[in-house]
């Protein structure tokens, strides 16, 4: 048995994953060092379980067995192993590109999807190779909202049955992604190839940036289904295009073209569907050779700015500015303008 020491308490870990077994503290301790020594247990759990996803996927490339396109993700959550059917995950050169994978219903939101996303962003966000990712879905569509045909997979079709409480909690369920995506710590891209309506709709609004083909088309959806936006249209829209076009958006519902989409700023890129991936992926590259460390501070600082008055923003800015001109980044950025190169930066 190893014991781990952490703020001072030690913790005991099991000598082969290092998951905790048990947690022991003197009597003199405090409660609230019994709580650290817990978040101590746990916080290692984590680590290994991301240890032996990518341990259970080296033995995977070493047998040289399929992984079904990339489309299966293990990890290790305790005992249980977990494996992602309705999402890809592929990673390259520090960016990850995460995708629906439901094409036969144009990516529709089902509860699989829901549960594999989630595992997926979480995946993305606790990677610290990562410096950009990439949204999109599989096949014509980026993402067809919330699945309301009967079928397998089905949402919204059998809501009406349930009490209040009930909904709320599904639709808590899909709020949790848009959390996951616009709050994630890199630049993220939404990749948009076809259809993004209702919470897919959501999806590529939670993104920083919207690269989308002639295909592309946009919808709130809710209102023609006599419902409020779920997923955080009302926030994001206003935020991106201004209230008064939020508002037409919303009330009237009606499928935004890629032209006007570009028009009127709901995407960063318009381009064709043959180039769509390489244009997407080119802006990918530009963010992910960027500064880490000051494209990070640059995403928090607009993110909560947005919420404060100009006083606080500053204060805020003042003690992040900090971090980032103590930075072997910011030398390296003066160092390649003093060579006139392209900066190598390292996230250091």
């Amino acid at each position: 048995m190893n014991s781990i020491l952490y703020n001072g308490v030690s913790v005991a870990s099991s000598p082969v994953y290092g998951i905790p077994k048990t947690v022991t503290h003197s009597k003199s301790q405090t409660l609230r060092q019994a709580k650290i020594a817990q978040l101590a247990a746990a916080r290692v759990k984590m680590v290994s379980s991301l240890a032996y996803c990518h341990y259970t996927y080296s033995l995977s490339e070493k047998s040289h067995q399929p992984m079904h396109l990339l489309a299966k993700v293990i990890r290790k959550e305790g005992d249980k192993q977990m494996d992602l059917k309705t999402v890809i995950i592929k990673k390259d050169d520090g960016i990850a590109t995460v995708i629906m994978n439901r094409p036969e219903v144009l990516n529709a939101v089902s509860t699989e999807l829901i549960s594999d996303m989630s595992m997926a962003l979480d995946d993305v966000a606790s990677d610290k190779t990562l410096r950009t990712m990439v949204l999109t879905g599989a096949g014509r569509g980026f993402c067809a909202g919330a699945q309301i045909v009967k079928g397998e997979g089905e949402m919204l079709a059998d809501l009406t049955s349930q009490r209040a409480e009930g909904i709320r909690q599904d639709i808590r369920d899909v709020q949790v992604l848009i959390r996951k995506i616009f709050n994630m710590e890199i630049p993220t891209v939404a990749m948009v190839n076809g259809p993004a309506v209702g919470a897919g709709f959501s999806f590529a609004l939670a993104c920083d940036m919207r690269v989308a083909s002639e295909k592309a088309r946009f919808r709130v959806a809710f209102t023609k289904l006599g419902l409020v936006p779920g997923t955080g249209d009302t926030w994001l829209l206003p935020r991106l295009i201004g209230l008064a076009k939020a508002k037409e958006i919303i009330y009237l519902a009606d499928f935004i073209e890629a032209p006007e989409a570009e028009r009127i700023g709901l995407i960063t890129k318009l381009t064709s569907s043959a180039n769509l991936e390489s244009e997407t992926m080119a802006l990918a590259c530009r963010l992910a050779q960027g500064p880490p460390i000051a494209l990070k501070l640059d995403k928090m600082l607009m993110h909560k700015g947005a919420s404060l008055d100009l006083d606080a923003a500053l204060e805020m800015i003042a003690a992040c500015t900090p971090s980032a001109l103590t930075s072997e980044d910011m030398k390296e950025g003066v160092l390649s303008f003093k060579e006139k190169r392209e900066p190598r930066f390292q996230g250091i």
